[in-house]
């Protein structure tokens, strides 16, 4: 979501705040084209050696 702080953690409580603008403003989200904002870039790495 744009407009939040780094330090705001996602939770109901905060979504519930933020939905009424959104749905006023009329910005909707594509959730078929929607791909979501993380903090760093998914890497993959190798599997660890099972014991």
């Amino acid at each position: 979501m744009r407009g939040l702080s780094l330090g705001t953690a996602p939770s109901a409580k905060t979504l519930a705040r933020l939905a009424p603008a959104k749905l006023q403003n009329k910005e909707w989200e594509d959730v078929a084209y929607f791909e979501p904002f993380y903090l760093k870039d998914f890497v993959a790495g190798k599997p660890k050696k099972l014991l």
